[in-house]
């Protein structure tokens, strides 16, 4: 028994907005082994998914997306923003409070 799947094309409500015009690429590390490792995102650089590839497919991928590398401070920036929401703080104008939930 054979199903036809038919896919249709997503709506687009009348206020959003195209979030895939910036893409970005974070480098993490190049391998001996000839693979990137690499963070790629659509539109917000602190979402992401992690990537390998090797130097040849990275080169392609980044030319083909046209992304924006992202460069150490901004890495940086990315990842203590991260850890802020992992460890529980909540910052505020650059106030950090942490919030315990043990009395």
């Amino acid at each position: 028994m054979k199903q036809d799947s038919k896919v249709l094309p997503l709506e687009r409500s009348a206020g959003a907005t195209d979030m895939t015009k910036d893409k970005y690429v974070c480098i993490r590390r190049m391998r001996d082994d000839g693979f990137v490792e690499f963070d790629f995102s659509i539109g917000d650089p602190g979402l992401y998914v992690e990537l390998i590839l090797p130097t040849t497919a990275f080169n392609e991928f980044c030319n083909s997306n046209g992304v924006i590398f992202l460069d150490e401070a901004d890495s940086a920036a990315i990842e203590a923003d991260r850890k802020r929401w992992r460890e529980g703080f909540i910052s505020q104008e650059g106030d950090e409070v942490r919030e315990d939930p043990k009395p």
